[in-house]
């Protein structure tokens, strides 16, 4: 199977990586991988005439975290090679914006208020509106909040200030975080590579269900590194992403999968990789 990856640099590389390791054949745009069987492309294909010739032996293209990227997604979502390809798009909470109840399921009207939120809902916008003009079928996830080895966010930078032993911000608001460690959705998204047929057209959340207090993220970091709890320091700034929690049920019920990290192996995970880098 041929794959095209095009979105947040780090996390098209570990899909990559991940892929290449199943024997697939794999062709990054914006990304960089040196192995066997991977293809590196600048984005500037995406404008280029080659596209068509690049899209003709691709099957399966992988849309992930296309923040900052929409108007390269739709360069390539306009191509009339897309025809009869599979297209599987990741966003994340952000579309849902503040929710009014917990968890939250697909159903819930997405009402961004960030502009990640909003690229990447237009972004699925566009994928279902370009699926009937150009004719390929499609998936949408939406993620919890990922982290893990190699991955930026609010979490990996949490843990690399205990690496460093610096002082962590303990937010005013111990709001609850729905963490998802980066090899959970790699083989959430594997497994749905695997029955595509039965999940066309769907949007499933991708997450552990489960929230944890950001005060509890920070105490366990600090247990880590071998600090005092006094090691924080005090902050009057809310957390930088709202409190939400996404159902799973519907990725349970479809393609039988559930994580199997939970937050504070992952943490453990994250951390021990930090402390060898």
């Amino acid at each position: 199977m041929r794959y095209l990856l095009l979105g947040e640099k780090s996390l098209i590389t570990r899909m990559g990586e991940y892929l290449v390791e199943e024997g697939e054949e794999v062709h990054l745009i914006g990304g960089s991988l040196t192995t066997k069987n991977t293809y590196c492309w600048g984005e500037g294909v995406l404008q280029s005439p080659f596209l068509a010739d690049l899209l003709e032996n691709i099957e399966r293209v992988l849309i992930l975290f296309p923040e900052g990227k929409w108007e390269k997604v739709k360069f390539l979502l306009q191509s009339p090679a897309l025809k009869g390809k599979e297209i599987m798009l990741l966003t994340s909470y952000h579309v849902y914006g503040i929710p009014k109840f917990i968890p939250v399921t697909e159903d819930y009207f997405p009402s961004p208020v960030s502009k990640r939120g909003w690229e990447e809902l237009f972004t699925e916008e566009m994928v279902r509106f370009f699926s009937f003009q150009k004719g390929f079928s499609y998936t949408i996830f939406r993620s919890s909040e990922v982290f893990g080895p190699k991955i930026s966010g609010v979490i990996g930078d949490l843990c690399k200030k205990g690496v460093n032993g610096e002082e962590i911000p303990l937010y005013e608001k111990n709001i609850m975080v729905d963490l998802l460690y980066i090899q959970d959705l790699l083989q959430g998204l594997k497994k749905a590579l695997e029955t595509f047929e039965k999940i066309k057209g769907e949007i499933i959340n991708i997450s552990s269900g489960k929230g944890v207090g950001i005060r509890e993220i920070v105490k366990k970091i600090l247990s880590l590194s071998g600090e005092k709890p006094s090691n924080f320091s005090y902050s009057s700034l809310n957390p930088p992403f709202p409190e939400i929690i996404l159902s799973p049920v519907k990725m349970r019920l479809l393609l039988k999968w559930s994580p199997r990290y939970n937050w504070e192996r992952g943490i453990e995970l994250l951390f021990s990789h930090l402390q060898e880098v």
